[in-house]
């Protein structure tokens, strides 16, 4: 074991997007800068969500972001640290797990660091707030996030038969999470009125011709410098009522999987 003490300008609690670029974005100026992550890795939630930033996905932009960090000389970059307490005047201390990891390596074990620097920026992300309901407690439930970690960090399943119980959209990461690993999700239990959001996607042509017989022409559809900007308006008219908003690539080819329960109506709208 050990102490270290630091100054330097700027110390960055937290090794997300949001960190990373908050340490990026004070090293260009040519500050001193600290970047301290409690994980063993870089990126907060961001690898098991997945996705695209900047039209990367996101591993790829996490790593070039932190290749362009390493590359700097005013920037010193610790995975394992924890800021354990931030205190008065710029003073912050840093518990961090060096050798744990790695059983009779050379070196201390734990590092505790003494720092003090002219800016604190907090940049730790949330944590899920687990719901309250008789049971909570027992073996079998489980905090979504959590599901996720298991199934996309190392390939666990929490239950082959998986209820999701949740107040917001993120729930619904971890249902399609677990669907696509195979797994069943028999409900999702949406505690808000009008659950989730709006997947608005350009399937197919609305308009059919079908006074010729029952199999319709589509032949009056309007083409796609028409339909795109109708699809985009209404996309566009449903985030401004607040409702988030998944869209599809207009025009691109999709395989489309659809269990409807209940009817379907069919309008037919002819002069005969």
């Amino acid at each position: 074991y050990e102490h270290f003490h630091l100054h330097t300008d700027v110390v960055v609690v937290g090794g997300g997007i949001a960190g990373l670029l908050a340490a990026r974005a004070a090293a260009v100026t040519g500050a001193k800068v600290l970047l301290m992550e409690q994980t063993a890795h870089w990126g907060g939630r961001a690898p098991v969500d997945g996705g695209l930033v900047d039209g990367q996905p996101v591993g790829d932009y996490i790593d070039a972001l932190v290749r362009e960090l390493s590359e700097m000389p005013n920037v010193t970059l610790r995975l394992r640290c924890m800021a354990s307490g931030v205190y008065d005047h710029g003073y912050l201390l840093g518990y961090e797990r060096v050798r744990d990891h790695q059983p009779g390596a050379p070196g201390p074990r734990h590092r505790l660091w003494r720092v003090r620097a002219k800016q604190i920026v907090t940049a730790t992300g949330a944590i899920e707030r687990p719901l309250s309901f008789a049971g909570n407690d027992v073996p079998g439930v489980m905090l979504a996030s959590a599901v996720r970690d298991y199934l996309v960090n190392y390939a666990v399943s929490a239950g082959k038969r998986v209820i999701v119980a949740t107040n917001n959209d993120d729930g619904y990461r971890t249902a399609i999470a677990l669907k696509q690993a195979g797994q069943e999700v028999l409900r999702i239990l949406d505690a808000r009125e009008t659950g989730g959001g709006a997947l608005v996607v350009s399937q197919f042509t609305l308009y059919g011709d079908a006074r010729k017989g029952r199999r319709p022409t589509w032949a009056a559809a309007a083409p796609g410098p028409v339909s795109e900007p109708l699809y985009d308006a209404v996309c566009t008219e449903l985030e401004r009522l607040g409702a988030p908003v998944q869209r599809g690539v207009f025009g691109a080819d999709m395989q489309v999987s659809s269990v409807n329960d209940g009817p379907i109506t069919m309008v037919l709208d002819s002069p005969r």
